[in-house]
């Protein structure tokens, strides 16, 4: 979840900005260099002090848990011997490789490898420079091409380029984790060879995690600066720089620790990473100002680690008024710096504990109607922000789910399946009766609650890698007592958690069921149908299923002739019905 990006290059020799201080107006500032003088630094680029090993273990006592090398800037400076091009390290520093100690560095601290890699590059000649106001450039501009046939010779003739200088940082350094993208920009014809390039990628590197910077596909996306507004949908990353500059920065003033932290437990409490920017200096080291952030980050990390650093994001916004994480059977409130007054969770049971994590000492708390509230303790000087833990007991439900994996180990499930996730609802449904032909998974569990699903979806939902999920649950929700607001709540943290896992996997929700036994419970249960139902609405990836209608009587009432005698459970006419509506949508 806490990344570190490194912008470094022949741009570090002036502290310029990374090729764009060639570009002129740039919006985020900086002297203008035109090409000449800025590729001059070539000749001065040769870093003796070079020492990444120094970096990776401050980076990772701070907590980073990997990290991304500008291996290839739109400068098109390349920081290993390529035999692709005629600008890098083969040409200016004797053949030295950068990438190899930086690489192995990063595995000896246990942080996961990323390489930065523009496929935009303004030294190839001819390269589209597109609506950049380049025009000072004029080594390498050339007039638009009319001809189609013309323009596409070029671009594959780039594109071999490109490809040759992919195909050696993805051979020759191991397993790469990430591959960072930023642009490609040839006049649309990059974005048709979008998919083949990425399958080309994965051939290479199986487990590799891409962005979303050539074209539009990818694993995540990558909001730049400022945090987004609200939680972003499937897997994303937030990138900014520590010092205000995406390259070496001459005054060495980095953004304190808590600046950093309200920002890293911000995204990750909304499922995101959080990419923290720092420019390593010519010579090839980093300036005291970082060893002394991390050194800050770290005495913070030795008593918080748990609560960032691969901890669950938070169970949905309107569950407290503090960014949460989350692991297992325990919820970690951010108490970030700006905040003023009591933590307040909302829609919770009563917990087993309540504690301030940087001491373990107990707090004091009161709960009503589900609002648990914490007033903060006076904070210690320079402890960057609290956080307070709330833990409850272990579910209910272990030995049903334990049972589950037993018979996971005695028998595998099938693979690419639909899995059916939920209450006795679910429980109780003949899938191989009722959708022959379908690979289909049970998980459910009767008596559950939304609640119950999202904390085993680890264990239940997760490991399966369904082609879609059907989710029902929440008439057991409502029996408890929970009000709609309250049910919505743990629905929607259900949802957060298998997308934390499976951002692009559908999933199919049945509303809260009408039932005779229950009847006086309607009212409460078609205020959460009609929340989720306003929910999924415009999310291709969700869909209500509304299967209401089907059960009910000219009257408004359960029709019996659906349920068995304990009137709340399917019979088969039930099941008929809610088949009947969920079958075609899983053909599609």
């Amino acid at each position: 979840g806490f990344g570190l990006f490194l912008h470094w290059g022949i741009h570090s020799i002036e502290g310029v900005q990374p090729s764009w201080a060639m570009i002129k107006d740039y919006p985020y500032g900086g002297e203008l260099y035109p090409p000449e003088r800025y590729y001059a630094q070539a000749e001065c680029f040769d870093p003796q002090a070079y020492d990444p090993d120094l970096w990776m273990a401050a980076a990772k006592r701070a907590g980073f848990a990997y990290a991304v090398l500008t291996a290839k800037h739109h400068d098109g400076y390349a920081l290993w011997p390529t035999a692709f091009g005629d600008m890098g390290t083969r040409q200016y520093m004797r053949g030295r490789d950068l990438l190899t100690p930086y690489v192995e560095a990063c595995r000896r601290h246990g942080l996961k490898v990323g390489f930065y890699f523009s496929p935009r590059d303004w030294h190839y000649p001819g390269f589209p420079l597109g609506d950049i106001d380049f025009d000072h450039n004029k080594r390498n501009q050339r007039p638009p091409i009319e001809d189609p046939e013309e323009d596409q010779r070029r671009f594959d003739e780039f594109y071999a380029y490109t490809l040759g200088q992919l195909n050696e940082l993805l051979t020759r350094y191991g397993v790469i984790d990430v591959l960072w993208f930023d642009g490609m920009g040839w006049h649309g014809i990059s974005d048709v060879y979008e998919a083949q390039t990425l399958a080309w990628v994965r051939s290479l590197q199986p487990g590799i995690v891409i962005n979303d910077r050539w074209g539009r596909a990818g694993d995540f996306t990558t909001p730049e600066w400022d945090l987004p507004e609200g939680r972003p949908l499937g897997w994303w990353e937030n990138c900014i720089s520590w010092n205000g500059h995406w390259g070496y920065n001459r005054h060495g003033l980095f953004r304190s620790v808590p600046w950093v932290l309200d920002r890293l437990v911000t995204a990750r409490s909304w499922g995101g990473n959080f990419l923290l920017n720092v420019g390593p200096t010519p010579n090839g080291t980093m300036q005291e100002s970082f060893y002394k952030r991390c050194d800050e980050l770290a005495a913070w990390m030795a008593t918080h680690r748990d609560s960032v650093v691969g901890a669950g994001s938070s169970p949905g916004d309107a569950r407290a008024n503090v960014p949460v994480t989350t692991r297992g059977n325990t919820w970690y409130l951010h108490v970030l710096c700006k905040h003023e007054g009591a933590i307040d969770a909302y829609y919770v049971e009563e917990p087993q504990t309540v504690s301030l994590m940087r001491s373990g000492a107990p707090l004091p708390y009161s709960r009503e109607d589900g609002r648990l509230r914490v007033e903060v303790p006076e904070r210690e000087s320079g402890a960057g922000h609290d956080v307070i833990v709330l833990t409850w007991t272990e579910n209910s439900w272990e030995k049903t789910i334990r049972r589950f994996e037993e018979q996971d180990r005695e028998k595998a499930p099938p693979g690419n399946a639909v899995l059916f996730v939920g209450s006795s609802t679910i429980r109780m449904w003949d899938l191989d009766r009722w959708l022959p032909g379908l690979d289909t998974i049970n998980r459910g569990f009767g008596g559950s609650q939304f609640a119950d699903a999202a904390f085993y979806a680890e264990r239940i939902i997760l490991p399966y890698a369904p082609r879609a999920i059907v989710v029902y649950s929440g008439d057991n929700d409502v029996a408890h007592g929970k009000s709609a607001a309250w049910v919505f709540a743990d629905f929607e943290a259900l949802i957060h958690r298998i997308r934390d896992g499976l951002p692009h996997t559908p999933i199919l929700v049945f509303g809260v069921k009408p039932s005779i036994a229950r009847r006086d419970m309607w009212p409460t249960m078609r205020d959460v149908n009609a929340r989720i139902a306003a929910y999924v609405e415009g999310d291709l990836r969700l869909t209500y299923i509304d299967g209401a209608p089907s059960l009910l009587g000219e009257d408004g009432r359960p029709r019996p002739s659906c349920y068995i005698k304990d009137g709340l459970h399917f019979n088969d006419e039930g099941y008929a019905a809610w088949t009947a509506l969920v079958a075609p949508l899983l053909e599609e």
